[in-house]
């Protein structure tokens, strides 16, 4: 008898322990579930002023010799660094690709070519046309524009978070709002950025046409153009929760 009342005991405790342990993942479970949220995109542009630009100057040269292209090469690549010195061009203010020779065809083994460029920044946008002439006087035959740029991008960049978010906000009031719901916190926020130039105004160098059509060299020289602002577009997407 003894016996018999220990394993019922036993039993009972076993149950008690089991109908807990459902019990909890029961709570557990409606938690997960009531984690509800929303997530939705909104794509914000970012209008900002041109404060000055990076550009490449780059230098091309051929021949039949690989020695004799590679010194023209150094000599002319020196040319546009002095150049570029005496204007106040020092140190990291450069990057510099100080080329290399590189055979042009496989089946013509007496055909070379020198490439090499010279990256800097141009804050004065008046004198970008200066640049590109006194360059190309020095022997440069590429002049390319690369970039952009505004040293206070990322202080606009907040102001289009703040922006996007508050859209988003609005955006999913009014799809739910015929639910018993309200927006809670942000879950997740991420984004995409991707850059949009717009060419509609420009001013282009007749004479930067002309030598194009008559000489087209290997890289041609871009048309120069007056930009006052670039954009960036981003794309958000936003996770709120629902409470």
């Amino acid at each position: 008898m003894h016996f018999s009342f220990n394993l019922e005991l036993n039993a009972g405790l076993m149950l008690k322990r089991t109908m807990l342990f459902l019990f909890f993942a029961f709570l557990i479970s409606c938690n997960q579930n009531d984690k509800r949220s929303i997530k939705l995109g909104v794509d914000q542009t970012v209008e900002i002023p041109v404060e000055y630009v990076s550009v490449r100057a780059g230098l091309q040269l051929e021949g039949s010799v690989a020695a004799i292209v590679e010194q023209q090469g150094y000599e002319t690549l020196g040319e546009a660094v002095e150049l570029l010195n005496e204007l106040g061009y020092k140190g990291d203010m450069l990057e510099i690709n100080s080329g290399e020779v590189n055979n042009r065809s496989y089946r013509d083994e007496e055909s070379y070519e020198y490439n090499a460029s010279i990256i800097f920044d141009i804050h004065d946008l008046d004198k970008i046309d200066t640049f590109r002439r006194s360059l190309t006087a020095r022997g440069v035959n590429a002049f390319r524009i690369m970039d952009y740029k505004n040293s206070k991008e990322d202080s606009l960049y907040d102001v289009a978070y703040r922006q996007a978010i508050q859209r988003a906000k609005e955006k999913a009031q009014k799809l739910i709002e015929n639910e018993l719901v309200i927006i809670g916190e942000i879950l997740n926020l991420s984004e995409n950025v991707r850059e949009t130039i717009s060419f509609e105004e420009y001013e282009l160098d007749d004479r930067i046409f002309a030598a194009q059509i008559a000489e087209i060299p290997p890289p041609p020289v871009d048309p120069l153009f007056n930009k006052p602002t670039y954009n960036r577009q981003i794309e958000f997407t936003i996770e709120f929760a629902l409470k």
